[in-house]
Parts: structure tokens; C-alpha cells; sequence
């Protein structure tokens, strides 16, 4: 194994081990309430998908040695796919911490058991964070 770059192999490993510890140690409740008895076969089923995602994406940057997604895109698109790429990163990672962030506070207000709205946790927050 090469201490500085990640090889196909190294990449399949990871991305198994990641899927892993994800299915044995945080089996979302979601998954059980919306499949039911099916879960298992639905993890398996997303598990066999996220490794062939992986596989199809290692082969394809195989031609691209040394580039990022954005330089990827660049080159394929040019200027407007690498825009259009970034804003929906953007969107995703912003999605992704507006409702990682409504969670952690639903659950901080009905741990409370105060009957202040969640938006007020969110200014106090705020204020608190941003005037260090």
C-alpha cells in the first residue's frame, strides 16, 4: 500500500468498512419504520448500489490522476458545469446541517420541556456562538 495516494483497492475497503460500521452501529429508525421487515434486504440492496457507485467512480477518475471533481468537471463541462457542481454541493452540505441543526434543537427543546419556540433556541444560540 502507498503511503500517499489510495489505490482501488484501498478505496473498496473503504468504502465497505464505512457502509459496515454505518449498518451494525447506526441502523437508522427510518429505515425500520419505512421498510418494516424488509430493512435488512433494503440495507443490503443500498449496500451493493454505494459499492458499484464506487467502483464506476474509481474507474472513471482512473484517466483523471491527480484531479478533484471540480477540475473533473471542468475540463468535461467547462465553467457552468463547475458552477453548477459547486451550487449543488453547496446546497447539499447546506441542507444537510439546516436539518442536523433543527433535530439537535427539537430534541434540546423537548429534553427542556420549555414552551419557547425552537427559532428562539436558534437566536440564543446564535448570540451566544457569534459574540466570542
Amino acid at each position: 500500500m502507498s503511503a500517499s495516494k489510495m489505490g482501488f483497492v484501498e478505496a473498496i475497503l473503504f468504502v465497505i468498512v464505512v457502509i459496515t460500521n454505518k449498518i451494525i452501529l447506526n441502523l437508522p429508525k427510518t429505515i425500520i419504520t419505512g421498510c418494516g421487515n424488509s430493512a435488512w434486504i433494503n440495507v443490503i440492496y443500498i449496500s451493493i448500489l454505494a459499492i458499484l457507485l464506487t467502483l464506476l467512480i474509481v474507474k472513471l477518475f482512473k484517466k483523471f490522476e491527480g484531479y478533484d471533481i471540480f477540475d473533473v468537471s471542468n475540463y468535461l463541462g467547462g465553467k457552468p458545469l463547475k458552477i453548477f457542481l459547486r451550487d449543488r454541493i453547496f446546497v447539499y452540505f447546506y441542507t444537510c446541517c439546516n436539518i442536523s441543526i433543527k433535530r439537535f434543537f427539537r430534541n434540546f427543546k423537548s429534553n427542556i420541556l420549555l414552551k419557547f419556540s425552537t427559532y428562539f433556541y436558534y437566536v440564543v444560540f446564535c448570540c451566544r456562538y457569534c459574540n466570542r
